[in-house]
């Protein structure tokens, strides 16, 4: 009768330890597929399509004046009656010089605008800015400067506003300034700035587009995958079956040519395959760089 008693004792402890078992491993399936699930809903992806990518040229620079008129010194230089910065108007007196003679003679502004420039052992003149027509100089690379030509578009960023505006190319230097085995040459970019109070000296940047590639495979940048020299995308397929590993669902890329968003791709049936863009803020392993 005891053992009778002891064994349905244990039979009861293993039936409630069975249900506790079960009831967990319930919980957790229930718990992974939950957590499956919010991956594959918070999981972005994109289908690969023919698109365009565009490069520029990108350089920074000062603004200055689109108009200066350069008042020449005939004779010595005795007074300089302004400076840097100073607003002239038309026929004021600038500055003064005497002849052989000993004689005192007016220099006068030829224009009204701000004086930007004196008389030195270079430049003998005066030179007079208009303070309201701009250009910005910036300093082209050798390897894009030959894609460049006059009146092509080009926009300009005033960092300090945060506004842009459309001008164009107005100058190409044929002269370039090596530094280093690097050569540069200076292109000239006007533009109009309509009410925008702006000023000579703020600091500004051009981009001029230099090649525009179409009709070519593209993908975002974060959807990339770097393992070693190897270049792949990871399929959307891997989303249905999350159990298996990511590498069986990569797929093989080469890259092209690239911006700071995009970049081409080609390979083998690669149009229309959606693929997986990981968050990059996400802890998930999606890269292995």
């Amino acid at each position: 009768m005891a053992k009778t008693k002891r064994r349905s004792k244990w039979i009861k402890r293993g039936v409630i330890l069975a249900l506790i078992v079960g009831v967990g491993a319930f919980f957790f399936i229930q718990q992974q597929t939950a957590a499956r699930q919010r991956l594959i809903d918070n999981t972005k992806t994109t289908t690969i399509e023919l698109g365009q990518i565009e490069l520029f040229a990108l350089a920074s620079g000062k603004l200055t004046s689109s108009e200066e008129t350069s008042v020449n010194v005939s004779g010595t230089l005795s007074r300089t009656l302004v400076k840097v910065g100073d607003r002239v108007t038309r026929n004021q007196r600038i500055g003064e010089t005497r002849d052989v003679m000993g004689n005192t003679l007016a220099v006068r502004a030829s224009r009204d605008g701000i004086i930007t420039s004196l008389p030195s052992a270079l430049n003998n003149a005066f030179v007079i800015s208009n303070p309201n027509k701009f250009k910005l100089v910036v300093n082209i690379s050798e390897r894009d400067v030959s894609r460049l030509s006059v009146g092509q578009s080009a926009e300009i960023f005033i960092q300090s506003l945060n506004l842009t505006f459309q001008g164009e190319v107005s100058d190409i230097g044929l002269i370039g300034n090596t530094s280093l085995d690097f050569t540069t040459y200076p292109v000239t970019v006007v533009f109009d700035h309509g009410d925008e109070p702006l000023f000579l000296g703020m600091s500004a940047s051009a981009r001029i587009s230099v090649s525009v590639f179409e009709d070519i495979l593209i993908i975002p940048f974060e959807a990339l995958i770097i393992d070693g020299t190897q270049r792949y995308v990871l399929s959307a397929e891997w989303l249905k079956e999350t159990n298996r590993p990511q590498r069986e669902f990569y797929v093989a890329v080469t890259t092209g040519v690239a911006d700071i968003y995009n970049v081409q791709v080609s390979g083998e049936n690669l149009e229309g395959l959606s693929i997986i863009v990981p968050d990059p803020s996400s802890s998930f392993p999606f890269f292995r760089r």
